[in-house]
């Protein structure tokens, strides 16, 4: 009984569809007139399983497809579609044009009877009958109602009106009045049904206007109803790690102890521990595990005689608060309180474990009517709704293997700089998720924020304000080498200089493996003194250092991490001018001509690719300039402004050059000197000869140092520049004009047709350029034209297109992507790439997040379709910058450039320079943005656009032609 299948040896009784809970909303769609309006292409997607009746397909490409009629009723087509297809269970034997329909692809087959309609409700076991009555609607909805539907739209089912269905069908008298019979039949037997549903929690809801179904059930309009279902699927901007990340975000193994108590600290922080470890043991004998955010070795020792150690070192993140997640992830107990070391313990704090035993997790709020709303100023709000609950991460309650500490470490690990702080991150975890959370009575953790010290069992004195009573209370001092805080010692130049010049380099956790690529760069033009500022490195990178250099403390006063604590490390400088270079700064050149700018005024260059998303958070308008290589003058009254104003305003600032931006922004133009591109640039701002120092800025940055760094080492190249400069593969062109092509072995289905809809209309020669296709597709291409070799390199095929360009052989020639469809004579193209320009679209489809990655004036044009001249020198700048700036992890942006669209826009920026010509649309349109159309060339962009070609091809993938 219930479902079954041939597997090509006998029928098999399917057992994997039943469920008590779908998980998703179930969309059942029928074929009535109203279906004609919906845009059934929005159907699909997260939050929901689309189920659909008879005739409701083609319009509406389901998950699951419903007939129970025999196959001559429906398009021949559904019945070889991947989707499940259910069909009356004696129909194995039926033929579809010859073909038994058990042998087509997850075609499953109902046993069905007749019997009273409200038994659809009752009969959910595996072995089970559907309810037939003669009809496909009540099978189809008893098989939703199996499969665990507890929340039912449904969509076309007018059961009645002017038009007998969606399509162009119509029926005669006789069939007409039997069908408005069983209509009429099936809107009793829904009435009937409806309250028992709503008894079990089943939910079924009228997405259909006008239908009479809607005066018994809710009406909800669809596009509501699609954005409530997917609210209910999991947060799409949630972060996408790579494996070796993703690991790290992983609950470790079962906790050896039932419960506890864990602190995490770093050096800056450590004074505090034995002030917190006394007053917790006033109180508390449970155990407590220490987490190691970067503390000293002294200290490391003190903590591993009074409790377990948690080393979280090796977490890729800039600041200490970050680690925590992860501190919260090792810990070795299944109930785990987590406790900052400026909480003050003042009573057992058992109540406060108790407290998570329900949900899982307990928090306290971070302050009385603490949102984003009241946040409003700050950077980081842009990452959350504005009525986003903030919560204090100082004080928190969690079962072992809760699932929000690994969705708040992904984060943590992907978008730190995207934050201010953890509890920031802590806060939209918990909201895009939607997870329960227990709060905390005040009576047992309260924080500064909130109001006066009330007497709670844990008070946590929050803030750098919080710090200072602390400091104050406990007349103590840290133990690491940083100062106190600003508001006990004025921040101050530390010494007189003791050299003329010098170059101070920043060494932090996580970028440790860059030092001797950055040394390596730099001593081989220099030989000026170096110091090394600690911004938390370990012990064998120290000994590195103290090798080459000096090393002195960061400088920055408690609390202060990151990048803020730039300012104050350069007042630490020995030097009476210094060449401050972030780690991910190549040095190319004699710093001397970098210092030389300027006089004795600070010299700093502008950050030309600042992207349109960071900028949008700020209260000022520009302009914006890099932190990441500086030079300053000994007593400059400027880096002591810079150190105060991020004492006093770090909080809300995403980084150190947010703010020194902003202070210059308030000072007359000639305050400070401008480097110019010629002597330092970002790798987003292209190549150049005579470049003193080039930063490597961002996520992509650094991953390119990492792949260029292996090469050097191993001698296959001298430098960053020759480990990805490409040029043009012939230095002559030997042919007048023809089109370029790339194709791999995903897209070699694509050939027939492409070449299909390019032969029809034009003769040009064609450059098929292998992006690692197979034998049998290669073979075919050069049957057909010429054939390229793959580039050589390792990475996402759409990241080859610009080496793709430089195998052109032609004078001029036009690249088309493999999901061009070509519907006239493309000799027209050539025109815009006349005169030395370069033919294009602007993008109109763009995704947001994509665009607001960029500068405002990098426009974002559609690299489909490009006519270009041979030796125009932009396609090998945009060529290397794609090579250089590739995100690792294709289409996210977070950890690179994610396409070669953007590569492109920043090379168009730089190198252009007014050739661009826009082809207009109705010579190239864009799927995305344009809907189809007439036009020359059709770019079917996207997933949905190459199930368009697929629909559109009638025949055999050209690879197995090939074959």
């Amino acid at each position: 009984m219930a479902l079954w299948y041939d597997c090509g040896n006998g029928w098999v009784k399917s057992r994997g569809l039943a469920r008590c809970n779908l998980g998703v909303d179930a969309y059942l769609c029928c074929p009535g007139p109203s279906l004609a309006e919906v845009d059934t292409s929005a159907l699909k997607g997260p939050g929901r399983m689309v189920f659909a009746v008879t005739t409701a397909y083609p319009a509406v490409r389901p998950d699951v497809w419903v007939g129970t009629d025999v196959p001559e009723c429906y398009d021949r087509r559904v019945w070889a579609e991947p989707f499940i297809k259910v069909a009356r269970g004696n129909y194995g034997g039926r033929r579809c044009q010859g073909r038994p329909l058990r042998e087509f692809p997850n075609v499953f087959f109902a046993d069905i009877e007749n019997a009273p309609f409200c038994e659809i409700l009752d009969r959910r076991a595996h072995d089970v009958r559907f309810v037939w009555n003669r009809n496909t609607f009540t099978t189809a909805l008893h098989l939703v109602l199996w499969m665990g539907g507890r929340r039912i739209f449904l969509v076309g089912c007018d059961f009645g009106g002017k038009r007998d269905y969606h399509d162009d069908r119509e029926l005669s008298e006789d069939q007409r009045a039997a069908n408005q019979h069983l209509m009429a039949n099936l809107v009793n037997d829904l009435r009937g049904l409806t309250p028992a549903a709503k008894e079990r929690g089943i939910g079924i809801i009228s997405c259909t206007p006008d239908s009479p179904i809607n005066e018994f059930l809710p009406f909800v309009p669809l596009v509501k109803a699609l954005v409530l279902s997917e609210s209910q699927a999991p947060d799409r901007q949630a972060p996408i790690l790579h494996a070796t990340d993703a690991e790290r975000c992983q609950w470790r193994g079962d906790p050896p102890e039932e419960r506890g108590v864990l602190v995490g600290f770093d050096a800056a922080c450590e004074w505090l521990v034995p002030w917190w470890f006394d007053n917790f043991h006033k109180h508390n004998t449970l155990p407590v595990a220490f987490a190691d955010f970067g503390m000293s070795e002294a200290m490391r020792g003190w903590c591993g005689d009074r409790g377990r150690m948690v080393d979280v070192t090796d977490v890729p993140v800039a600041r200490a608060c970050f680690r925590k997640p992860f501190a919260i992830l090792r810990a070795p107990f299944k109930e785990v309180l987590s406790l900052e070391p400026d909480c003050e313990v003042r009573g057992s704090v058992r109540p406060l474990l108790e407290s998570c035993r329900g949900s899982g997790v307990a928090l306290a709020p971070a302050a009385k009517g603490r949102s984003v709303a009241a946040e409003a100023t700050d950077g980081w709000f842009a990452m959350c709704t504005p009525d986003t609950t903030m919560w204090d991460a100082g004080i928190i309650a969690v079962n072992h293997g809760h699932s929000f500490v690994t969705d708040w470490a992904a984060e943590a690990l992907a978008r730190e700089q995207e934050y201010k702080g953890d509890n920031e991150a802590l806060a939209r975890v918990i909201a895009q998720g939607g997870y329960e959370v227990s709060r905390m009575p005040p009576s047992l953790a309260f924080n500064r924020y909130r109001g006066p010290d009330n007497g709670s069992a844990v008070f946590h004195w929050t803030g750098t304000r919080g710090k200072v009573i602390l400091k104050e209370r406990l007349d103590a001092k840290p133990t690491d080498a940083g100062p106190t805080l600003a508001t006990t010692h004025p921040v101050q130049w530390a010494s007189q200089p003791s050299e003329d010049l010098g170059v101070m380099v920043p060494v932090c956790r996580g970028q440790e493996d860059l030092v001797p690529w950055w040394w390596h760069a730099y001593a081989r033009r220099n030989q000026w003194p170096v110091v090394f500022a600690d911004f938390g490195m370990d012990s064998e990178t120290r000994r590195w250092c103290e090798a080459r250099g000096r090393i002195t403390p960061h400088g920055a006063p408690n609390g202060i991490d990151g990048w803020f604590r730039k300012p104050f490390a350069l007042l630490q400088s020995p030097f009476r001018r210094t060449v401050w270079c972030d780690l991910d700064c190549e040095v190319r050149e004699n710093v001397a001509r970098v210092a030389s700018v300027g006089g004795n005024r600070l010299a700093i260059g502008r950050d030309w690719s600042y992207p349109v998303r960071l900028r949008e958070r700020l209260s000022f308008g520009g302009p914006y300039w890099c932190g990441g290589c500086l030079v300053v003058t000994q007593g400059d009254p400027l880096v002591l402004e810079w150190a105060e104003a991020v004492l006093e305003k770090h909080k809300a600032f995403r980084g150190d050059q947010e703010i020194l931006s902003a202070l210059l922004g308030e000072k007359p133009s000639d305050a400070v000197a401008e480097i110019p591109l010629e002597i330092l640039r970002s790798r987003q701002e292209g190549e150049a000869d005579g470049v003193v120092i080039v930063h490597w800025s961002g996520p992509g940055g650094k991953g390119a140092i990492r792949r260029a760094w292996s090469a050097i080492q191993a001698g296959v190249c001298r430098d960053m520049r020759s480990a990805f400069h490409r040029d043009w593969t012939h230095v002559k062109p030997i042919s007048d004009r023809g089109v370029v092509a790339g194709f791999d072995e995903g897209q070699e289905w694509l050939l027939d047709w492409w070449w299909s809809n390019y032969s029809t209309h034009n003769d040009l020669p064609v450059l098929f350029v292998d992006l690692g296709m197979s034998a049998a597709a290669r073979e075919w291409c050069a049957e057909r034209g010429l054939l390229a070799k793959a580039p050589a390199a390792d990475c996402y095929g759409w990241f080859k297109k610009p080496l793709a360009l430089l195998e052109s052989p032609f004078r001029q020639a036009i690249w088309l992507d493999a999901d061009c469809e070509v519907r006239g004579g493309l000799t027209q193209l050539f025109e815009f790439c006349a005169d030395d320009g370069i033919g294009m679209t602007v993008d109109r489809g763009t995704p947001r997040s994509f665009r607001d990655a960029m500068p405002p004036e990098a426009l974002i044009y559609n690299s489909g379709v490009i006519a270009f001249n041979h030796g125009d020198p932009v396609i090998p700048q945009w060529a290397s910058m794609t090579m250089a700036l590739r995100s690792d992890r294709p289409g996210d942006a977070r950890y690179g450039q994610p396409g070669d669209q953007e590569t492109l826009a920043l090379t168009l920026c730089r190198y252009v320079q007014g050739r661009v010509c826009d082809i207009p649309m109705d010579l190239v349109r864009l799927r995305l943005s344009d809907g189809d159309g007439p036009a020359l060339v059709m770019h079917w962009t996207g997933p949905d656009g190459k199930q368009r070609i697929r629909d559109a091809m009638d025949r055999s993938p050209v690879y197995e032609a090939a074959g």
